[in-house]
């Protein structure tokens, strides 16, 4: 019997593409004040009515927006040292997703800013979760396409045949590079 030493050889295949999103995601961020918890919500339901009906009016769905936080805290101040109670803060949080479309997009935000609701807004850029599929499927064909392609070179460099695959990982590595910290040299 002839005992033949086998060499394991790991690596990483890596991939990253580029793609456009397919779903545009608005969230209005509602706020209101008032001096009781009633007020305050009434002062909040009355902020997001008015959302809610400009939206309608661009043919948006009371469906389609959801509610995505909502908090009434009381508002507590301190003026020079001692706690105040100032009333009630209420907080809405409403979103509206729909397929990307820079028209659609505009509309959307002139009609918000002419409501008189006042909401502070961010917009956020998605995949759809087909779309999102298809992408993820890419990625790993081009990740396993890439680990092939490096364990290729470098067998071959190093004199060495691949007669098979042992094992796969599959995950995601991420990487956090810090700056190191500065030094100084001393005089």
């Amino acid at each position: 019997f002839s005992q033949e030493k086998s060499t394991l050889l790991k690596v990483t295949g890596e991939s990253r593409l580029s793609v456009s999103p397919s779903l545009t995601q608005i969230t209005f961020f509602i706020r209101s004040e008032g001096s009781s918890y009633a007020e305050a919500v009434e002062s909040l339901i009355s902020r997001v009515d008015l959302i809610t009906n400009s939206m309608k009016k661009i043919k948006i769905k009371e469906k389609d927006l959801t509610t995505s936080n909502f908090n009434i805290n009381k508002n507590v101040v301190y003026e020079r040292g001692v706690r105040k109670d100032k009333g009630f803060n209420a907080v809405q949080h409403l979103s509206v997703k729909f397929s990307q479309d820079s028209k659609r997009l505009i509309q959307i935000l002139n009609e918000a800013t002419k409501s008189g609701a006042n909401p502070e807004i961010s917009i956020s850029f998605t995949l759809d979760s087909q779309h999102e599929k298809e992408v993820k499927s890419q990625l790993i064909q081009l990740a396993v396409r890439d680990a092939n392609q490096k364990a290729q070179i470098i067998a071959k460099e190093a004199g060495c045949r691949i007669s098979g695959v042992q094992e796969i990982v599959y995950g995601t590595l991420s990487l956090s590079i810090q700056n190191p910290p500065p030094m100084f040299k001393a005089r």
